[in-house]
């Protein structure tokens, strides 16, 4: 339960959802449920419209925003914050966000970025770079 509600923070988002002109889902857990969606799933995560690879998560698959738009998911753990940035940016002026292969020309590596659209199966693999190639400062 949200507490002083009495509904759970599931139905808020439904319900919040509902007026939204866009819905944007930030990291992999709210995109797709994240690892603790992956196999059984004792604890019935999902994401906001995808339920781990599956269409159908919190929200219908055919849900659609007051703008026409599925949920925006900008997967990744963590987010890099240049891609949520620019993200709500081109929201707020109009502009569709691009698919992942146009963040790399705009000097972004999204590890998972996509539109609901997209299957998961079609992403690049994992480039985050490790730990032992980070300058020393951020290690």
């Amino acid at each position: 339960m949200f507490p002083g509600t009495g509904h759970s923070l599931m139905h808020w988002v439904g319900r919040i959802a509902a007026r939204a002109r866009h819905v944007v889902a930030v990291g992999t857990c709210a995109a797709y449920g994240g690892v603790t969606a992956a196999g059984g799933n004792p604890t019935d995560a999902v994401g906001l419209q995808y339920d781990g690879a599956h269409p159908g998560g919190l929200l219908l698959p055919d849900w659609r925003s007051l703008s026409g738009q599925p949920v925006l998911n900008v997967a990744g753990c963590p987010t890099h914050p240049g891609w949520v940035t620019e993200t709500l940016l081109m929201l707020a002026a109009g502009e569709a966000p691009p698919r992942w292969t146009d963040w790399a020309a705009r000097g972004f590596m999204p590890i998972t970025w996509c539109i609901t659209a997209v299957p998961r199966t079609n992403l690049p693999t994992n480039t985050r770079p490790r730990p032992a190639t980070f300058p020393k400062s951020a290690a």
